[in-house]
């Protein structure tokens, strides 16, 4: 997710790095906002009344592994979300959508493998109405508590064995308030004859049942029937557009690569698409508003160079069969990662946001957090190796190191343990950031790069723990340079600025 970052370095132009550490702390805002990267602070905006807040209670011991059952998988912040006792391969979303009337109809189709032996196991449900569940073909016993559907099969499922769960359900989705994201509410949300979603970090319950946790990836496809002069945009590859009659057609879109439940988007609207294809043959397909698409396709147009940027920096193609982004037809204050598809509002289409959304395709999308708590490998990796490419390209940036450094105002929370209040805030971009910038010029461009090469090559198309990315720095790089990292991502003063 892209916040108001350039905001918040462009606030402290020129600063010297020596007066950085005296500046004072930054009074708080007085409307709930984060400024924290595009080009404008956070806004809220019309949207349905939020739903209750996302339950952060539970039982689960956070690390320890989720018995069969259980209503979250352990997370240090969010231990409601996720669920235990069985992995997903595969969703297969069908949604029927009125636009206008903000109404889904939907069944879901859910490909699961046991973990352990269940005679009862969850998911994760927002609102809306469930008309029926079966498991194999069984209708099973539904209990509804908060955000968790209970799910009793009629016959207990076998350790280790496959199943299919098939869950009917309709109503209108509802946004809910997530206490990680003062600004706005999260989930699916209609506004202005557009259907839109953004869901970090939990609102994907508002309009599918998921094992909603980044740790438990599958592959979706999705058929999304509506208005035929609409435009359903979702992640991956669009498998075909087909006409059902009465004025409405569905389109099927399909992503082969694991994705994280919160990275699943759907956009419905009046938008228009622009095409293009790499060097490398990478289908490039962005949809914009028409009345924008002409200048919003000249903004859109370093993507390709910045995706070539990525690759030679870890070594590694781009992960996915094929990007873009879509521009909703207003501002939202920032920008989001989706797998595939990133979203941006007309407020924030401005070249670095841009660069860091496309970042997060590999470090966020294919090489997953494990912990909410290890939110920083998502936005500080963003944040800096954004950066390196206006750096590399002689290009200007709205976001460097000393403009990080100042906007910290000397004091800021380790990211690696930041509350859930903390989640988007500067720390976890700006220190987050800095960290890989205090690595980088301890260890020198060439071993920074190998880390980063390892990282990826590790990782990639799974989950990673702050823990383990330290494990590869130390291999790499040797105890002085996990020490430096330590000082910047556990540390209660803010370090010295790297020179």
């Amino acid at each position: 997710m892209a916040m108001s970052l350039t905001a918040a370095c462009a606030a402290s132009p020129g600063v010297d790095v020596e007066d950085a550490t005296r500046l004072e702390p930054a009074a708080p805002s007085t409307d709930g906002s984060v400024t924290t990267t595009s080009s404008t602070v956070p806004t809220s905006t019309p949207a349905a009344e939020p739903a209750d807040p996302v339950d952060q209670t539970g039982s689960a011991d956070p690390g320890a592994p989720p018995p069969p059952g259980l209503d979250g998988v352990g997370d240090s912040l969010y231990p409601a979300l996720g669920n235990g006792g069985y992995d997903v391969q595969h969703y297969s979303l069908e949604l029927d959508v009125d636009v206008d009337q903000n109404e889904l109809a939907a069944v879901a189709t859910i490909e699961a493998v046991a973990t352990d032996e269940l005679d009862v196991f969850h998911l994760d449900l927002e609102g809306l109405e469930i008309e029926e569940i079966t498991v194999d073909g069984t209708e099973a016993t539904v209990e509804r508590v908060g955000h968790e559907v209970v799910i009793t099969p009629d016959q207990p499922i076998a350790d280790a064995a496959p199943f299919t769960v098939v869950m009917r359900y309709l109503g209108t989705p509802e946004p809910i308030d997530d206490p990680a994201i003062p600004f706005d509410t999260i989930g699916w949300h209609q506004r202005e004859d557009t259907v839109y979603v953004v869901s970090e970090p939990s609102g994907a319950m508002t309009w599918f049942p998921s094992n909603n946790h980044p740790t438990d990836k599958a592959t979706f496809d999705f058929a999304i029937t509506t208005d035929s002069d609409l435009t359903a945009v979702a992640n991956g590859v669009l498998d075909g557009i087909e006409e059902v009659g009465g004025g409405q057609s569905t389109t099927r879109w399909r992503m082969d690569d694991p994705m994280t439940s919160y990275l699943a988007a759907v956009y419905i609207g009046d938008f228009e698409l622009r095409e293009s294809v790499t060097d490398d043959g990478l289908r490039i397909r962005n949809y914009f508003p028409p009345a924008f698409a002409d200048d919003l396709e000249g903004d859109f147009e370093l993507t390709a160079d910045v995706i070539d940027f990525f690759e030679t920096l870890f070594g590694a193609e781009y992960p996915f069969d094929e990007y873009g982004s879509i521009v909703l037809p207003f501002s939202l204050g920032f920008a989001l990662e989706n797998q595939t598809i990133s979203v941006h509002g007309l407020d924030a289409t401005d070249p670095y946001t841009i660069a860091h959304e496309i970042m997060h395709q590999w470090a966020g999308n294919s090489i997953t957090l494990g912990d909410w708590q290890d939110i920083w490998m998502n936005e500080g990796f963003a944040t800096y190796l954004a950066y390196l490419y206006f750096e590399e390209r002689g290009l200007t940036s709205d976001i460097e190191p000393v403009g990080m450094y100042a906007a910290l105002r000397g004091g800021s929370i380790g990211p690696a343990e930041v509350p859930i209040d903390e989640l988007f805030g500067l720390s976890v971009y700006f220190r987050g950031g800095m960290a890989l910038h205090a690595l980088r010029v301890e260890v020198g461009d060439g071993v920074f790069e190998e880390v980063l090469e390892a990282y990826y090559e590790r990782f990639a198309g799974g989950d990673i723990t702050t823990e383990e990315f330290l494990d590869v720095v130390d291999e790499i790089a040797g105890p002085d340079a996990v020490g430096v990292l330590d000082d910047w991502l556990y540390g209660d003063e803010l370090p010295a600025f790297p020179d």
